[in-house]
């Protein structure tokens, strides 16, 4: 296939990704993430910097062709940016990027309009896609995001491929007699512009993939987790439970049922508005005192749950009472939303237990420390 015909494919598709990315930035995941504007932008601006060679303009038009080599170089440094935002990886490879994309424009400034030379060219943004590509590499796998695994493989895959192609066209170029006309490259050469569709549609994938899983994990929490404290609710715990406590029955489980003490009064008193910030204070404080293996549920209006794995029932009751000791104690302080107490029933899980039998003894655990006068932990 021609180059004229190759650049234009290449020109045509760059074009219909970057459309795609800044679509589905704008209005299906707007305010959800950062990145995916740069690389649409990038596809846009890569598109841009192929038309001349769609145009037929010749290495005489040399203001046209620095334009066309500068465009590329600033596509790939906001090709990295991109994904270094998108992956949550160090800004300081952007940083790396965009010097190096910079000393290139300054490389082609003086190749194209001092001393023209069409292999010189060739081989400075052979370097660059070959940085660009290793810094994306890494930023992808020192990203704090948790992104879809197989997304992140491929990602890596695409740019390891690109990579390895860049750095056998720089050893050809370097070893090659002068390039006088671009149109007339070898096979090799003209082999880049299947690079560059590999490459942006690769990335154009790999974006939607990572941004759709994380729309579906985020969709799934909300329906797990409960809105005002941001504890499992019982929908999570049908989801969590079974994973958690049945999986292992050699392991000591204990399980904890809390409720907030004339919980009915907060609200008649202060209103309802107030009994949501106390019921969201008490969340925060089981979810920072509880270990990050613990499981916590807001199991009704004022009721919480909390599975501890690997606790027997002395241990659960130890934390069941530091967890109303800092209820009672942080209600209490000064500038607190209102003062209250908790009552706490514990159980370890017996051998021959369900999780109705689990949870009637739990229950009637909590009942007990209700009729003692409330504000205690009673163990069953």
């Amino acid at each position: 296939m021609d180059t004229y015909t190759l650049a234009l494919y290449s020109t045509v598709l760059a074009f219909a990704i970057a459309a795609a990315l800044l679509f589905c930035y704008k209005y299906m995941f707007a305010g959800m993430t950062h990145g995916i504007d740069f690389i649409g932008y990038a596809s846009l601006l890569l598109g841009l910097s192929l038309m001349p060679l769609c145009l037929g303009v010749t290495q005489s038009d040399t203001y046209i062709v620095f334009f066309s080599n500068a465009s590329y170089s600033v596509a790939f440094g906001l090709f990295l940016l991109g994904i270094v935002l998108l992956r949550g990886a160090s800004q300081h490879l952007a940083t790396i990027g965009w010097v190096s994309v910079l000393g290139v424009i300054a490389f082609f400034f003086y190749y194209t309009l001092v001393e023209p030379s069409v292999g010189s060219r060739i081989e400075a943004r052979s370097v660059l896609v070959f940085t660009i590509c290793c810094l994306v590499l890494y930023a992808n796998k020192t990203g704090t995001q948790r992104d879809d695994e197989k997304a992140r493989l491929l990602l890596m895959v695409t740019m390891l491929i690109n990579a390895a192609y860049m750095a056998l066209r720089i050893l050809v170029v370097h070893n090659q007699d002068a390039i006088k006309d671009y149109y007339s490259v070898s096979f090799l050469h003209k082999l880049s512009f299947v690079m560059t569709t590999l490459t942006v549609v690769s990335l154009g994938f790999c974006v939607i993939w990572m941004l759709t899983s994380r729309l579906l994990k985020r969709t799934y929490l909300s329906a797990i987790t409960d809105e005002l404290t941001g504890l499992y609710n019982r929908t999570g715990l049908k989801a969590v439970l079974p994973d958690v406590l049945f999986s292992n029955p050699r392991n000591h489980y204990s399980v904890m049922l809390a409720d907030l003490d004339h919980f009915k009064l907060v609200n008649d008193t202060l209103g309802h508005d107030k009994g949501d910030l106390v019921i969201k204070h008490f969340g925060r404080v089981i979810y920072n005192l509880c270990r990050d293996s613990d499981k916590c549920f807001r199991y009704g209006g004022e009721e919480f749950l909390v599975v501890l794995p690997n606790t027997n029932g002395k241990v659960a009751e130890s934390i069941a009472n530091r967890v109303r000791r800092s209820a009672k104690k942080l209600s209490g302080a000064k500038g607190s939303i209102a003062h209250y107490t908790v009552s706490i029933g514990v159980t370890q899980v017996q051998k021959d237990d369900d999780w109705n039998t689990l949870i009637r003894r739990v229950d009637q655990a909590l009942y007990e420390a209700k009729s003692n006068g409330r504000d205690c932990v009673v163990r069953r």
